[in-house]
């Protein structure tokens, strides 16, 4: 099967999924939705949450996911479905600073090194300069190493979408 996306996206590991928890700055007073983020790339995020997003809109996004230096971001929901009590959105970045798009394919390399290594002979692969590590399911990982915090997503702005007839 063709990968139609443009960035190679980092699958979180069911057994540790990143919580996450998506807020709304003033003058968007809505109740947090919360959900778990099933992957992530430089283009967007695929997320399960427990209220939808509207579709049409246009979202300016203060993100901080754990272990990833916080960013802004702009996106709009592409997919949103039922699924059993809970949304299955993504989410298309429309608009992301060049240099945490680089972090974000960053950590997805490091995890594609690991499970490269991982899937060979050496089953315990690590390396100290690994930008995923807060994700990792390394069993070798120290407490202090997994301790761990939900991720957030600060909605700042949302904006109805302009469509071209």
């Amino acid at each position: 099967m063709d990968e139609r996306r443009k960035h190679k996206r980092f699958k979180v590991h069911e057994s540790i999924a990143e919580p996450v928890d998506i807020v709304f700055s003033p003058p968007f007073y809505q109740q947090t939705i919360t959900g778990t983020i099933i992957n992530i790339s430089a283009g967007g995020v695929e997320m399960f949450i427990n209220d939808p997003l509207p579709k049409h809109f246009i979202y300016s996004f203060y993100i901080r996911l754990h272990g990833i230096k916080p960013f802004e971001a702009k996106g709009k929901v592409t997919r949103l479905e039922k699924d059993i009590g809970q949304y299955n959105i993504s989410i298309v970045f429309t608009e992301i600073d060049v240099k945490y798009a680089e972090m974000l394919n960053l950590a997805v390399e490091d995890n594609a090194k690991c499970i490269k290594e991982r899937t060979g002979s050496n089953k315990d692969f690590c390396f100290n300069e690994c930008k995923f590590s807060t994700l990792c399911i390394n069993k070798n990982k120290s407490a202090a190493d997994t301790a761990r915090k939900h991720s957030e997503i600060n909605i700042k702005n949302i904006e109805k979408q302009d469509f071209k007839v």
